[in-house]
């Protein structure tokens, strides 16, 4: 299902619901998200004052950039690639002369210095981009609703096109992500038709969003609303074929039959049950201990809570050394309870061979010994219908 719908968020457009405004203080105000607008002091930046379009797309430039800043040779090789240095460089002059007197700015905005021109040369600025994705971060870290609510509040719309298609893709990303997690959090505190809710505007923003179908066809299940669960599969079924051309996913197509089947039942808590014996025993949280605290990574933290509340599969690269196993098992532990079925570590360090995956799968589950192909059915078997993260190293 969630591959499907990394897929889905990269490549479908739409308008976004929220209406959050940004703040009235004082300063450089900077919207990008769902429309560009500009004011410093409170007075906003009209069309006819730009003057210039290019004056308009500096501004843009700027403040997409790292720190909000850009050397004015980089500026002058996205704005005017076909023209010579010369020629470059007096449009570039004009271009900022045009966008410091639409925007009025006192001397700390657009400030050139050194060949390196700065949007802004103090904290007197705030930009819709920045302001969600600290709070998007934030609402990770705290698991409230409420600050994933504010988070999405900031979220007024898609990011600016014109050059900026991966940045509007990940922050597109980002925002259905938090809504899925936000789904996951009431479900896990009972609030069923809030978790409802919230998925509902997952398919507002991308109707062919396979995982937001199923959880809804799951929710409606424990909710014992099964009408609505078999509703939900017919719009998944219509969205697939008429976005993507494409049918439900095995794993969609076997959740539904176990709706049907009865498999899948309201339980006091909201959460989903299964008879007994189709689940093996398994210990809650298989994970090593740290040796040492885990301290001054809590960015990279709550970007890898985010991505993995929104997709079955995720996968950390980087170099050698960079930390990537225990941030995984950081992850891995705060989240464990979130599982029924506990968290699993298997270490894959010293396997030689592809055959051998899956005999290391068996052991980590406690499955014991066995050749390759069996071993891969015994895994299968203790995952289909086990609720469980599985996390496989190196």
């Amino acid at each position: 299902m969630a591959s499907r719908f990394q897929w889905v968020c990269a490549h479908h457009g739409g308008p976004m619901t929220n209406q959050a405004a940004a703040p009235t203080a004082r300063g450089l105000r900077v919207q990008l998200l769902g429309g560009f607008r500009v004011s410093s002091d409170g007075r906003i930046a009209g069309e006819g004052g730009w003057r210039l379009a290019k004056a308009r797309t500096l501004v843009k430039l700027l403040a997409l950039a790292p720190g909000h800043r850009l050397h004015r040779d980089e500026v002058q090789d996205l704005l005017w690639p076909e023209l010579p240095w010369k020629a470059a460089s007096n449009n570039f002059h004009r271009a900022l002369h045009f966008a410091r007197q639409a925007v009025g700015v006192p001397a700390q905005y657009l400030q050139l210095r050194w060949g390196i021109l700065t949007l802004c040369v103090d904290d007197s600025i705030w930009i819709d981009v920045d302001e969600f994705e600290a709070a998007a971060a934030a609402a990770c870290r705290g698991r409230d609703p409420a600050m994933y609510e504010a988070a999405l509040g900031l979220y007024t719309g898609d990011l600016l096109e014109e050059w900026t298609t991966q940045r509007r893709s990940d922050l597109r990303q980002e925002y259905l992500g938090l809504l899925v997690a936000l789904s996951r959090l009431h479900e896990g505190n009972g609030e069923l038709d809030a978790a409802v809710a919230a998925l509902r505007r997952v398919l507002a923003a991308e109707p062919a969003a396979e995982e937001a179908h199923a959880g809804l066809m799951r929710l409606h299940a424990l909710a014992d609303r099964l009408h609505e669960s078999a509703q939900q599969y017919q719009a998944l079924r219509k969205a697939l074929k008429q976005h993507l051309d494409t049918e439900p996913a095995e794993t969609t197509e076997r959740l539904y039959q176990e709706i049907l089947d009865g498999q899948l039942r309201a339980t006091a808590t909201g959460r989903a049950a299964r008879p007994a014996a189709a689940v093996a025993p398994a210990s809650r949280l298989t994970l090593p201990h740290a040796a040492s605290s885990f301290v001054g990574r809590e960015i990279e933290i709550a970007t890898v809570n985010e991505m993995l509340s929104a997709t079955r599969l995720l996968t950390l690269v980087g170099p050698a050394g960079c930390g990537k196993t225990r941030l995984a098992l950081r992850v891995a532990a705060d989240r464990s309870h979130e599982y029924r079925d506990g968290a699993w570590l298997t270490d894959l360090g010293a396997v030689q061979d592809p055959d051998s995956v899956a005999r290391a799968m068996a052991r980590a589950l406690g499955l014991g010994e066995s050749p390759g192909d069996r071993a891969a059915a015994a895994v299968a078997e203790r995952l289909r219908s086990a609720e469980t993260l599985l996390m496989l190293d190196t």
